[in-house]
């Protein structure tokens, strides 16, 4: 996932779904799109993400008190193949921008090392 964020810009579509309480949300990218039809916020659901695998989605929309970010809409993936590979997205708002904050677990830093 992270080398798809990397190489393509993302444009983000949210729309209302089927039915009332339930939203649409389209990934739209250079590389490939993906449609996440009628979900509702704080439900799980498994479907197919930008790198082409299963995963387990969970979006939520949580009001926090960070006068700089306020309202954060926060999006959980979890590998269906192996559920240690979580990523969670955060957007807020700032003007006309929706702002992005990408955390991948488990992180793993390396460091060169000096001979």
């Amino acid at each position: 996932m992270r080398q798809i964020i990397k190489l393509a810009s993302v444009t983000k579509i949210f729309s209302n779904g089927e039915t009332i309480g339930r939203y649409n949300m389209e990934n739209l990218t250079s590389k490939k799109d993906t449609h996440h039809m009628n979900w509702a916020l704080g439900e799980q659901f498994q479907d197919e993400a930008l790198d082409s695998t299963q995963h387990f989605v969970r979006i939520t929309f949580d009001i926090i008190d960070d006068p700089i970010r306020g309202k954060i809409l926060t999006e959980k993936h979890i590998k269906v193949a192996d559920t240690n590979d979580v990523e969670t997205y955060e957007y807020s708002r700032q003007g006309d921008y929706l702002i992005m904050i990408g955390k991948f677990l488990p992180i793993k830093p390396s460091y060169p090392k000096r001979n």
